[in-house]
């Protein structure tokens, strides 16, 4: 999932992870990965399903997304 541009500055790697990814985690508990792709400022979330996962699990984390990015993650 192609994510806005990160508001960071610095230059980083591509596929170096995102700080959204560890907010994420922090604040949520919902792991996900989320990369500097294809080059910094542009970022990408990876979205694994499996089996053990529900549909609200998805929701929760569409309305965490979408609280970070308002904050300006």
């Amino acid at each position: 999932v192609k994510l806005p541009d990160s508001p960071a500055t610095t230059d980083a790697p591509p596929l170096s992870t995102d700080p959204i990814m560890t907010s994420l985690w922090e604040r949520y508990r919902i792991e996900v990965l989320a990369s500097v792709w294809p080059a910094s400022p542009g970022r990408v979330l990876r979205v694994s399903a499996q089996i053990y996962n529900d549909e609200s699990q998805y929701g929760q984390l569409v309305t965490a997304l979408k609280d970070l990015l308002a904050a300006g993650a």
